[in-house]
């Protein structure tokens, strides 16, 4: 199974390679609230969006926006570091899926300012231990694979 990288701002092979090299590897990930609970009016239950796999990153987090539009509960609260300096976020159960690896799963998410193009959410680094992951930087590609489900950025062609 594989899923998309880069959605149609993305149409060829030559063009994601240069993505991936300049932004990192960015899964597709979709965010919802937990079961029970509602997005706001006019809002989709789903948020679908690029997530970068962060190896320095211990937590995983969405932008805060994402978190406040599908109404999502607060459960605690925490100070962070990031490269723009400390910070204090508030921590929320999120429903993430992968559907290129048929990931879903309910954990705490932090929601922070996540303030760039291609990605609104950052994956941690003990997400990937159950897969077998290949970075081929000079290639600009990476490789997740559980199983026979696996993830290809670019999509192996």
């Amino acid at each position: 199974m594989s899923g998309w990288l880069f959605g149609p701002s993305a149409p060829n092979k030559a063009v994601r390679r240069a993505l991936m090299r300049s932004s990192g590897p960015i899964l597709e990930l979709a965010i919802a609230a937990e079961p029970g609970r509602n997005s706001a009016p006019n809002v989709p239950d789903t948020f679908a969006c690029g997530a970068l796999i962060d190896t320095g990153a211990s937590h995983c987090a969405i932008d805060y926006p994402i978190a406040h539009a599908r109404q999502l509960r607060q459960i605690d609260a925490r100070s962070i570091t990031t490269p723009n300096g400390a910070s204090r976020v508030g921590v929320f159960p999120a429903r993430l899926l992968v559907p290129g690896l048929g990931y879903d799963d309910l954990i705490p998410v932090m929601a922070a300012k996540i303030d760039h193009l291609r990605y609104k959410a950052l994956r941690e680094r003990d997400f990937l231990q159950p897969f077998e992951v290949t970075f081929d930087w000079p290639a600009g590609m990476f490789h997740v694979q559980l199983g026979d489900q696996s993830f290809a950025q670019p999509d192996e062609e």
